[in-house]
């Protein structure tokens, strides 16, 4: 049987044998689908080809194999025109990204020759850490001379069994498992790095943006434009690393939208020498660390494993999918 989810994993996920493997497996389903041709100039069929690409990306990923009939999934070959269409995979990604966003900038697609005839198939990865959304309505000329919408603003699609499907709520709760499961996987590899290194060596697991922008200084004021934060009030910035840490923890918890940003809590990290810090707020360092891609187990050292498992826990369940998942996408 095949094993497409081998293939989809591969280091090179389109070699020839991948090819002809896909084409003797014979059955779309919800990892690869099979193509007739492609006429260019139908702006239907990029449309189609749109669903198609973020179907695959927002689900588990997948192949779309060209020149292969649709019911009887024969090899039928490609026009050398269109062969050299569809192995571009820049235009394909510009065609398709009109409609987008995030963008999609990372599918590849190869030409093959088998049993003397062109077939070109387009591998798409499964999207990490992003959901692909229409960006804008898509829409095509009818026969009749009417305009049909395809494509609609905010919708996302996903690939079940072998289709395209609109995303609903199920779909949802799908995404944004795996999203966990994304974030616990990279979490899970930081924690193999600093268990793998050398004991008297410094574990820097990321390295910090060097096209960081220069971050505003925080200020926490008594004002109409303030966040409030409950039993608390600020009239003057805080005084020091060790009153800007209390200030954020405060606003986290009175809004757990309020997180520091990377570069304020990498200058932090790079006096985390002189900090004298409580447990709480090397907890709460410790959260706004993982959130940012920033070292965050030095915070840690010392305490208690039932504190750190609890904040490791809302960590991976909280915040974090949500605010990555939602931002500035579907609640717009």
């Amino acid at each position: 049987m095949t094993d497409i989810t081998e293939f989809i994993a591969a280091t090179d996920p389109l070699t020839k044998p991948i090819v002809e493997a896909l084409i003797e497996h014979k059955e779309e389903d919800d990892r690869v689908d099979y193509k007739q041709t492609l006429d260019a100039s139908s702006e239907k069929q990029w449309l189609s080809l749109t669903k198609d690409i973020s179907a695959f990306a927002n689900t588990f990923g997948g192949y779309l194999i060209f020149g292969i009939t649709d019911r009887q999934h024969n090899i039928e070959g490609l026009d050398r025109g269109v062969a050299n269409l569809l192995k571009d995979s820049n235009t394909i990604q510009q065609k398709i990204n009109r409609h987008l966003d995030p963008h999609i900038t990372n599918i590849r697609a190869k030409e093959c020759r088998i049993n003397s005839k062109t077939i070109v198939a387009i591998y798409i990865p499964k999207a990490i850490g992003r959901t692909h959304l229409i960006l804008k309505d898509g829409s095509f000329r009818h026969a009749n001379g009417n305009d049909k919408i395809v494509l609609h603003k905010g919708n996302f699609y996903v690939r079940r069994s072998a289709g395209n499907q609109l995303g609903d709520s199920r779909d949802l709760d799908d995404l944004i498992e795996r999203r966990i499961d994304q974030f616990r996987e990279s979490l899970l590899d930081k924690v193999a790095k600093v268990v793998n290194a050398p004991a008297d060596s410094d574990v820097f697991l990321l390295s910090q943006d060097p096209n960081a922008k220069e971050g505003e200084r925080f200020i926490i004021e008594d004002s109409p434009e303030a966040i409030p934060i409950k039993g608390m009030s600020f009239t003057i910035p805080p005084d020091g690393p060790e009153q800007e840490i209390t200030a954020w923890s405060s606003l986290h918890k009175g809004n757990p939208n309020s997180i520091p940003s990377a570069l304020l809590i990498w200058k932090w990290y790079a006096i985390r020498n002189s900090l004298g810090l409580k447990k709480d707020f090397k907890l709460a360092l410790f959260k706004f660390s993982l959130w940012n891609n920033a070292p965050a187990f030095y915070w840690v050292q010392g305490l208690k494993g039932r504190d750190i498992k609890k904040t490791l826990s809302e960590t991976l369940r909280g915040l974090y999918v949500v605010r990555t998942f939602w931002t500035d996408r579907v609640l717009v």
